[in-house]
């Protein structure tokens, strides 16, 4: 039997989010046996045995792994991100030795296809396959000469052996020791400045982000490409401030969360009505683009006393 091993990582916060994404997995990858991995940043048990109940009903493995938040009292934090962000940066040491590859997928997508295509892309060099992020705005503190060579970090398929070899996992800790002040966008900041060069483009199919249905995105990929994702994602991903689970998001394909959020034992969640503050961060986001956020905050919110964040200030929780 060949095993596809998939990890993802939450804290209760994003456990049913997590739910959604490992059951659109399941619903359109019947032709495939996964072992999930969960890097658990502190979920209960209730979460766990809802969890349960899916791997019930798809017959999943499922295995829990605890990692060492203390690697990270260094790292640059947020108001709505904690450690956990960072877990992915220990796939390498959390997971067991005989696994060569492995797909990480943050809790904020759903796929939408069968992608046991990604399963036979060829690494070459590289020590992952990963996608442009095209709304990225700073990143040559990073090293990094273009906007296409920035990636997301929300879709990573890892050469895991590679990625030992060449101790991956402890040079981003060092990096995140060291560089405190370069680090913008948390984990993936670190890992693109530690992978620079060494990852490979693949379609964005698998990593339609929210900032395609935003118009971003004719400078780092093609218009063919751009049309593919939109029109027939793979994989979707949520990955701006304001989620499917929350009442003001205007997303199209917000009704395909909902989808699959009626298929797990979270499917009687209703969405909160927004209080001001919400309503304020939805149009802070709306109004202004990241690059603007950056500079409302550092001629701004700085020298008002505000403590440095990063480019997501007031993210909706």
């Amino acid at each position: 039997m060949n095993i596809t091993n998939v990890i993802l990582s939450s804290d209760e916060k994003y456990a049913q989010h997590l739910g959604v994404t490992i059951c659109s997995l399941m619903e359109n990858n019947r032709n495939q046996y996964f072992d999930i991995y969960i890097i658990d940043g502190g979920m209960s048990e209730n979460t766990k045995s809802n969890l349960s109940l899916l791997k019930g009903r798809y017959g999943f493995g499922l295995v829990y792994l605890q990692p060492d938040p203390s690697l990270f009292k260094n790292a640059y934090l947020s108001d709505y991100l904690t450690e956990a962000a960072y877990y992915r940066i220990l796939l390498g040491d959390l997971l067991p030795p005989n696994i060569t590859n492995v797909l990480y997928l943050d809790s904020d997508m759903i796929i939408m296809s069968d992608i046991s295509e990604l399963f036979t892309t060829q690494f070459d060099e590289n020590i992952i396959c990963a996608i442009s992020d095209p709304g990225i705005v700073n990143f040559r503190h990073l090293s990094i000469s273009e906007k296409k060579n920035y990636f997301n970090s929300g879709f990573l398929y890892v050469d895991l052996k590679k990625w030992r070899d060449e101790d991956i996992g402890h040079k981003c800790i060092d990096f995140i020791n060291t560089n405190r002040e370069k680090i913008i966008l948390h984990d993936q900041d670190v890992l693109n400045y530690v992978l620079n060069g060494r990852w490979k483009h693949i379609t964005p199919s698998f990593n339609v982000m929210t900032h395609f249905y935003d118009g971003l995105g004719d400078d780092v990929f093609t218009p063919k490409e751009i049309s593919r994702a939109i029109q027939d994602p793979l994989i979707l991903h949520f990955n701006t401030a304001v989620k499917p689970w929350h009442r003001l998001c205007n997303h199209p394909r917000k009704r395909d969360y909902k989808r699959y959020l009626a298929m797990t034992p979270w499917y009687n969640y209703k969405a909160p009505m927004p209080t001001l503050a919400e309503f304020i961060k939805f149009y802070y986001y709306s109004l202004f683009s990241q690059d603007t956020r950056i500079k409302i905050r550092k001629r701004i919110l700085e020298p008002l006393g505000f403590k440095k964040r990063c480019t997501k200030d007031y993210e909706l929780k």
